[in-house]
């Protein structure tokens, strides 16, 4: 069944979490940093909207026993990109964008290669009127960096000011890697 893929989502095999990871799936769920977790039994994944909190996140996994990649393949944690796919390469996993043009949305997912489910499970709370996936934009961080002005940190998220349009523009961070990190 697939997951969807928002941001920049870190994907790891529910079974791999339950031999690798220390008190297994339960404890896995309760470190994720955000609320943007979602499964769909087979598959995990948390969602990000910075680079550096994926490498952040991936290093304090690799602490936790699981292998990023080897070779230029992903192992046991696989990064996706909700506009570009896999960021290296996973035989394990499949990369689809659906568009319903009845409900004028398009949506990002990821399931295990085989599957042939298309419910698509989504974080508890999502909304797509609200969410990243109908509201994204993209800028690189160098481009970002002289476009905004940062304002300030609030509710686990970062404002910054975009010096063209006067709008506050408002990334999602992570809060916590896990609990023996705290």
């Amino acid at each position: 069944m697939p997951v969807l893929i928002e941001g920049i989502s870190v994907v790891i095999r529910c079974d791999t979490l339950e031999k690798k990871y220390q008190g297994g799936l339960r404890q896995y769920i309760h470190d994720v940093p955000n609320i943007t977790f979602c499964t769909d039994n087979e598959i995990t994944r948390v969602g990000f909207m910075v680079p550096t909190d994926v490498g952040g996140y991936i290093n304090n996994l690799k602490k936790h026993g699981l292998i990023f990649a080897e070779d230029g393949h992903f192992i046991d944690i696989a990064v996706v990109d909700m506009l570009h796919g896999f960021t290296a390469k996973c035989d394990w996993l499949e990369f689809k964008t659906t568009h319903s043009l009845e409900k004028e949305e398009h949506y990002s997912w990821c399931r295990l290669v085989g599957s042939c489910a298309t419910e698509i499970f989504l974080p508890d709370g999502w909304d797509f009127e609200t969410s990243l996936t109908k509201k994204h934009t993209f800028a690189s961080n160098g481009e970002f960096e002289k476009e905004h002005k940062f304002l300030r940190a609030e509710n686990g998220r970062d404002v910054w000011l975009n010096l063209k349009s006067g709008n506050e523009v408002f990334v999602g961070r992570a809060q916590k890697l896990s609990s023996k990190d705290n």
